[in-house]
């Protein structure tokens, strides 16, 4: 059984590498896409995306035991949602609802299956019948869509503020590698929801602070003398 996980694994990762170029084309054409898009609303930031790695593949393989649930090493990568993930950032919570409703603008055409296309790139694909927005375990909510192009790869797209990138990253690189926690699970429990209500706290007062710095930014001179 060893020896056929092994193979299994090993001939998955040779078909990720022999297929690299092709996903590397893929995630810039997304990339661009996004950030023409988006560019020129103001509650955008930026568009970043990573790509699987072997070394993260084969950790996903093993923990969510997808050589069970897949019976090809090509099955299994035609079913993963997020080959490619792309997150877009913008400043506030409150504008993760914004970016997602300007989504929902843009990706207007229903196709079959549940998938909405848009009149800029008919080979990007949208996911939006799912129930919107999704959560992710540690609560933060977040928006996950699934595209699949003329040459059928998945890329799972994420809406994040400043602060929920900040989350994301304290919950992969220092939570989801140890595996350790577990053992004590209600401690890290009650400690991450006290982070999560600070960072919910600095949220909201950046944005305080940028409105009312948006406000003194105004072409009224009353208000210029006053300031």
């Amino acid at each position: 059984m060893k020896l056929e996980l092994f193979d299994f694994i090993d001939e998955t990762l040779d078909i990720l590498d022999q297929n690299s170029d092709k996903i590397n084309e893929v995630a810039l054409e997304l990339e661009k896409f996004f950030n023409d898009s988006f560019f020129i609303k103001d509650h955008f930031l930026n568009v970043s995306y990573r790509i699987k790695s072997p070394e993260s593949l084969k950790e996903k393989i093993l923990r969510y035991n997808l050589y069970i649930k897949n019976k090809t090493p090509e099955e299994l990568l035609r079913n993963l949602s997020d080959l490619i993930g792309f997150r877009i950032e913008c400043r506030f919570v409150e504008d993760e609802l914004h970016i997602y409703k300007d989504i929902l603008e843009l990706f207007s055409i229903e196709e079959e299956g549940g998938y909405y296309s848009n009149h800029l790139n008919s080979s990007i694909l949208l996911k939006l019948d799912d129930k919107q927005p999704q959560k992710q375990k540690n609560g933060f909510k977040i928006y996950r869509k699934y595209k699949k192009n003329s040459i059928e790869i998945n890329f799972e797209l994420q809406i994040k503020s400043l602060v929920n990138v900040f989350w994301g990253e304290i919950d992969h690189k220092v939570l989801y590698k140890n595996f350790n926690y577990m053992l004590t699970e209600d401690f890290f429990r009650d400690i991450m929801s006290s982070i999560k209500d600070n960072l919910t706290m600095i949220d909201r007062q950046l944005m305080i602070l940028y409105n009312h710095l948006s406000d003194m930014d105004t072409s009224n001179s009353f208000k210029k003398q006053s300031q």
